[in-house]
């Protein structure tokens, strides 16, 4: 994934910062757990797409999952 940085909305009140690796919901920032923000970005950067099953375990997990 490309590196980003700043906010981005990516909800009416909700924005990605991508140098702190969390979420700001209104005024309150919400640090997420590297898995949990490694997941959001590939979905905000693969927005309106249908990301297949293996990209996401590929992303959010070392390994490689099959169902």
């Amino acid at each position: 994934m490309a590196e980003r940085h700043g906010r981005q909305r990516i909800h009416a009140d909700c924005w990605i910062d991508w140098d702190q690796q969390g979420i700001w919901r209104d005024q309150a920032f919400v640090p997420l757990p590297v898995r949990t923000f490694q997941l959001l970005a590939c979905l905000v950067q693969h927005a309106n797409q249908v990301v297949p099953q293996g990209v996401l375990f590929a992303v959010g997990w070392d390994e490689p999952r099959t169902r």
